[in-house]
C-alpha cells in the first residue's frame, strides 16, 4: 500500500529542522482577520 523504502547506503540522512510547517488566519464571519496561528513540527518530536 505504501511506498518502498530506498535500499540503505549507510549514509545518515539529514532531515531539515524544521519538518513541516502549517498556516492560518482567523477571521470574523464579515471576513475581517483577528488572528494567525503558525505551527511547527521539527525534527525534535
Amino acid at each position: 500500500m505504501g511506498v518502498p523504502l530506498p535500499e540503505r547506503t549507510g549514509a545518515t540522512p539529514t532531515i531539515r529542522p524544521a519538518v513541516l510547517e502549517h498556516r492560518a488566519v482567523l477571521s470574523l464571519p464579515d471576513g475581517t482577520p483577528f488572528s494567525e496561528v503558525v505551527e511547527t513540527y521539527t525534527r525534535e518530536v
